[in-house]
């Protein structure tokens, strides 16, 4: 698992971060807003009873044998909890309290005002000590947990992005001019507030077969499948690209830095770990930075974002759906056997 490179030595061993319990307005929340696998936490169901605050009692375990050792580099080690929200522009640091009976466990209680967060936020612990006479240096870090204040589905391919109908040859007053593009299908736009996918009306055949698929089957079926998965695939590719973009890694530091717009931190979060299956989305998004600073790590990245992208677009399940309706239609004589 690649790492980023401190100029000092930090933590080789994980560090776990738990939500031991957690209550709403002082009353328990249920175990159904906890998905400890993801490790994510839905709080948008609790919009429909308004709420003022949530308190969350959390546990840090770093490896004991490496961050208390008396030959270690460091001195005065401790934790932190860090929540950010790019959505909201908020951040908030919890100083973690050392358990007084067990080596290596931290423990805090976090109290989240709801006026002050909104769309997703991330949760991380983060160990720093005094290295080299510097203090308060980062040495490990969790993988993060992601808050979800408000409901954003995660699997289907446009829920990201706005869509529009636009006769690309023949724009009217307030569409864009994308007369430039006329013989293309679709054109994107990938902006911070949010991109937007356009989609030609004038390109023939595309409006008759993705504006009514439901009433459709057979070959016509097949092909609104196969277009489909076609024109998502594409797009994944782009976001992904774009929000790659947007994050950073300080190289004093060795910080991550997420891209500030939720939808650009939701197409890494999900296509990560199609990337970099079984690790975390942190390492995940330090592996994909470093390819994309060489030139052989960037053609390799670019070719597996084309199997991730496919699949986050359900393209393999679409295309064999396509290709059983269409071995379903009667043979043309004159046809390959």
């Amino acid at each position: 698992m690649m790492k980023f490179i401190y100029p000092y030595r930090t933590l080789t061993g994980f560090i776990a971060l738990a939500i031991d319990e957690a209550s709403i307005d002082g009353r328990e929340m249920a175990a159904g807003y906890f998905d400890t696998a993801r490790q994510e936490v839905s709080l948008a169901p609790l919009d429909d009873s308004p709420w003022s605050s949530v308190t969350m009692h959390v546990t840090a375990t770093a490896p004991a044998v490496e961050i208390n050792a008396p030959d270690s580099p460091w001195s005065d080690p401790a934790l932190s909890i860090m929540i950010q929200s790019g959505s909201s522009n908020a951040r908030l640091a919890v100083t973690m309290e050392a358990d007084p009976d067990t080596d290596g466990v931290w423990h805090a209680s976090i109290r989240l005002e709801r006026a002050s967060f909104a769309g997703v936020a991330t949760m991380t612990a983060i160990a720093t000590a005094t290295v080299d006479g510097v203090p308060f240096r980062r040495i490990g870090a969790s993988d993060p947990w992601t808050l979800r204040f408000e409901d954003k589905p995660r699997s289907q391919a446009y829920d990201a992005l706005s869509m529009a109908w636009v006769d690309f040859a023949n724009p009217t007053d307030g569409e864009p001019d994308l007369r430039a593009f006329s013989k293309e299908p679709i054109y994107l736009v990938i902006e911070e507030n949010g991109p937007i996918l356009y989609l030609n009306k004038g390109f023939d055949g595309l409006y008759p077969v993705l504006s009514d698929a439901r009433r459709r089957s057979g070959a016509v079926r097949s092909v609104y499948n196969l277009t489909r998965s076609d024109i998502a695939s594409r797009v994944w590719q782009a976001l992904f690209l774009a929000s790659l973009a947007h994050a950073e890694i300080d190289e004093d530091t060795g910080e991550i830095s997420w891209p500030v717009p939720e939808w650009m931190v939701t197409v890494l979060q999900l296509l990560l770990p199609r990337l970099y299956p079984g690790r975390g989305v942190n390492d995940a998004l330090v592996e994909a930075l470093a390819a994309m600073s060489s030139p052989d790590a960037a053609a390799g990245l670019h070719a597996d974002l084309v199997r991730a992208a496919s699949a986050q677009a359900q393209m393999p399940k679409l295309m064999r759906m396509g290709f059983d309706l269409l071995s379903d239609l009667p043979t043309v004589e004159g046809d390959p056997a």
